[in-house]
């Protein structure tokens, strides 16, 4: 189910705070990119959901002022619709075009986040298998350096310090490697989480850009088609025509006012 715009702009902020949780203040620079454009996002909805709403209670209160000998004339609405229309219209179809590739860079960067995911994914499948050659060293030296002490001074103390050197390599070894290993978790687990997040995102970003092109359609319906449909109309239609231009325009302003709650 699509979300409206209100949730859609209430869900990019949350996931706007949680991109900078996950990356402890946000240290990483492609997600500080993505912060950014997030924030133009919500802040291009924001400001047209303050403008439409604006849009719609002017036009209703003009309506509401037409005075008697000018409402029943088809032109004075046609009039109203290309002067008032005009504005908000071009802010909508501008709001479709600025967003359109901070969307597409928004998935971008989960396809780039995917990819970085397999390489963390295969480097910790062959650290597993260096770790798992790794302890197989060790336990030979460990083996060997019990042998050693088993001998007592038959071994030797070069023979048993060169063994007991060789444990601690491979002990320092494995110690740097399991690191490693914890390193990468971590990393992968935080690319997880940051891909979890921009699905959500682009959940939200979609939803957006489904209901800014139905406020364009019905936005150039009101300024081309009905307008012009209003100013063809001759005077002996007027009186049947002008409850019906009325009606549409109040219906069309229902509609906007709807999309963007």
């Amino acid at each position: 189910m699509s979300s409206t715009l209100t949730q859609s702009v209430l869900s990019l902020n949350s996931i706007t705070s949680a991109l900078k949780s996950v990356t402890e203040g946000g240290s990483d620079s492609s997600v500080s990119q993505l912060q950014t454009t997030l924030a133009q996002i919500t802040a291009i909805v924001s400001d047209l959901q303050t403008e439409g709403k604006a849009f719609v209670t002017s036009t209703t209160e003009a309506i509401s002022k037409i005075k008697p000998e000018e409402a029943a004339k088809p032109s004075t609405y046609s009039d109203l619709l290309k002067n008032s229309v005009a504005g908000f219209s071009a802010t909508v179809d501008s709001a479709i075009q600025t967003i359109a590739p901070l969307k597409d860079s928004v998935v971008s960067s989960g396809n780039l986040l995917q990819t970085t995911i397999a390489g963390l994914t295969s480097q910790l499948s062959s650290l597993q298998s260096t770790l798992a050659s790794n302890q197989a060293s060790l336990n030979k030296a460990q083996k060997s350096y019990s042998l050693l002490s088993g001998l007592g001074s038959l071994a030797g103390l070069s023979g048993l310090s060169g063994a007991l050197d060789l444990v601690k390599k491979w002990q320092g070894v494995i110690t740097a490697n399991q690191q490693t290993f914890q390193d990468l978790q971590t990393a992968l687990t935080e690319k997880n989480q940051l891909v979890g997040l921009l699905s959500s995102a682009n959940s939200s970003i979609a939803d957006i850009y489904n209901i800014l092109p139905g406020l364009s359609d019905t936005l150039h319906f009101l300024q081309n088609d009905l307008a012009n449909l209003a100013s063809g109309v001759n005077e002996d239609s007027s009186a049947s025509a002008v409850p019906v231009i009325v009606t549409t325009i109040t219906g069309a302003l229902a509609e906007l006012n709807a999309a963007l709650s």
